[in-house]
């Protein structure tokens, strides 16, 4: 595992912390960014099923099945700011208990996909809004 950090402003924070994520994913080769590699998320371009965000998207994961002969080095997990003041700890405890284990539960089970699976970048969201939690699952050709 490898995990960046970009220091936050006072009025921002991330969805969890870093012990948090390196509790669930120690023993995972997986690159981790809290805001380092981009600060909010943003959809690629040439995106076409693109789920509907309502919210903010503050993680993602991505695990790139196009190249083969690289795929362990595809794995990409994102933290991104979040600049909500009803985001309190009472939704970080939240996150942490039931949005983290999702999350790795999706991760293990893309990896766990057979060699025949359809090619291409698989995507997972978490979803801030209105006080809640809602995640997307979507593949990217």
């Amino acid at each position: 595992m490898e995990l960046k950090v970009r220091a936050l402003n006072s009025n921002e924070k991330y969805a969890c912390n870093t012990s948090a994520v390196k509790k669930v994913f120690r023993s995972e080769n997986v690159y981790i960014s809290f805001g380092f590699s981009s600060r909010d998320f943003n959809f690629d371009t040439f995106d076409q099923e693109k789920p509907q965000i309502k919210g903010t998207v503050i993680a993602s994961a991505s695990i790139n099945k196009r190249d083969r002969l690289t795929f362990e080095s595809k794995h990409h997990i994102s933290f991104y700011v979040i600049k909500d003041l009803k985001y309190e700890s009472k939704a970080e405890k939240t996150f942490v208990l039931s949005c983290l284990p999702l999350l790795y539960k999706w991760y293990r089970e893309v990896l766990a996909e057979p060699e025949t699976s359809p090619s291409g970048v698989r995507i997972f969201l978490m979803e801030w809004h209105n006080g809640g939690f809602k995640t997307h699952s979507y593949r990217y050709r």
